[in-house]
């Protein structure tokens, strides 16, 4: 392994130290190749574990259901501190109407919404005996997320769903089927950070903990200091040949597409031995 100092080191050693590429186009080229490696292949470094805790559902009673009011998107409960914390979860108002829960004002009153931060208002007529179910099913990744390799509880793995959203939108809208144990998952997009969310199905149940692994994505370098988690030999050789291609296109000198075949050769080289290796 070695770090961007390193990798900028040696590549530029390769070149001769040619004035033509500075610190910053070195730095660009090592993070270009670097997402190039490191995601085309599953090195054990992008492997990360994580978990996921499950939020059981609840629903109204007579002492705690709800009021509505045409055309609010103020919701409150009659009762009871029903609402504590649920920001972001959803919630089935009656028979058809589901929503996410955009705020919460206080225990007993929230702000429905579309899931995107956008409240919506309710649709129907002003009432105050209204049932209600409230949930969560989607669920937010690490923040270095990628992909997801696999999620298990604790008897057996969850499958991914073949067609995603699409599919269970079309069989189960409002999301009343419910299980102790999710059994599919599938991608949910991503919030407003940029970071990647899944859904689960059933709807839970039960608070239980998910646990599996994704791949991350590839790291930011911000500093010379940061350790690039691939094989030191397989990026020069990439960042090398990505240089001279660099140097042809500035000088237009011939040379360069040599020593950039050259070094593109040696990375090809290199990589599929580490690649044996990790195999």
């Amino acid at each position: 392994m070695a770090t961007r100092a390193n990798v900028r080191a040696d590549a530029d050693a390769l070149l001769g130290a040619d004035p033509n590429i500075s610190d910053t186009e070195w730095n660009v080229l090592i993070q270009l190749r670097y997402a190039s490696i490191y995601e085309s292949w599953l090195w054990p470094r992008r492997l990360r574990d994580f978990t996921i805790s499950l939020v059981a559902q609840t629903s109204s009673t007579s002492t705690t259901d709800a009021t509505v009011t045409n055309a609010s998107s103020t919701v409150t409960a009659s009762g009871g501190t029903p609402f504590t914390g649920s920001a972001g979860y959803q919630i089935a108002l009656g028979d058809d109407n589901y929503y996410f829960v955009n705020s919460v004002t206080s225990s007993t009153v929230i702000v429905i919404g579309d899931g995107e931060g956008t409240a919506v208002t309710w649709p129907g007529s002003t009432a105050s005996d209204v049932s209600w179910r409230l949930f969560k099913t989607i669920y937010t990744l690490p923040s270095d997320a990628d992909s997801v390799v696999s999620l298990n509880n604790v008897n057996y793995q969850l499958t991914e769903l073949d067609g995603g959203r699409d599919r269970i939108d079309y069989s189960d809208p409002d999301r009343s089927t419910t299980g102790s144990d999710p059994i599919l998952w599938w991608y949910a997009g991503e919030n407003s950070s940029g970071v990647r969310e899944i859904e689960v199905w059933p709807v839970p149940t039960a608070a239980k903990i998910l646990r599996g692994q994704y791949l991350r994505r590839t790291p930011t370098l911000s500093a010379d200091a940061d350790e690039i988690g691939l094989p030191r030999s397989v990026i020069v050789w990439g960042v090398a040949a990505d240089g001279a291609s660099m140097l042809l296109a500035k000088t237009g000198d011939p040379a360069w597409q040599n020593r950039a075949d050259h070094f593109a050769a040696r990375y090809i080289v290199e990589e599929e031995r580490y690649r044996a290796i990790e195999l």
